[in-house]
């Protein structure tokens, strides 16, 4: 909201050391969502290739969940690998 996409990919690594203890509570949803966050975080900050991979975990995700996560995870996939084209 505030556009500091890299003091958010500070906390990244600690969020997911602590998901890793709530393994068994996390449902599809919730792991869906911070997926997505986190690829917006990378896509913010211009580390497209990292986004591209946490985009990969929402669109090659087998639920039936959120279709329009899905939709919005395609969008920004298409995007990231534009402009991870552009500067290679």
């Amino acid at each position: 909201m505030q556009g500091t996409f890299k003091e958010g990919l500070g906390i990244i690594p600690a969020i997911k050391k602590e998901l890793k203890g709530y393994d068994l509570f996390l449902d599809r949803h919730r792991v869906l969502v911070l997926n997505y966050k986190f690829a917006m975080l990378y896509f913010g900050s211009g580390d497209y290739s990292t986004s591209i991979d946490y985009l990969q975990k929402i669109i090659n995700d087998n639920t039936n969940l959120r279709y329009d996560l899905q939709c919005y995870a395609r969008l920004l996939h298409l995007m990231a690998i534009m402009s991870w084209a552009m500067i290679c």
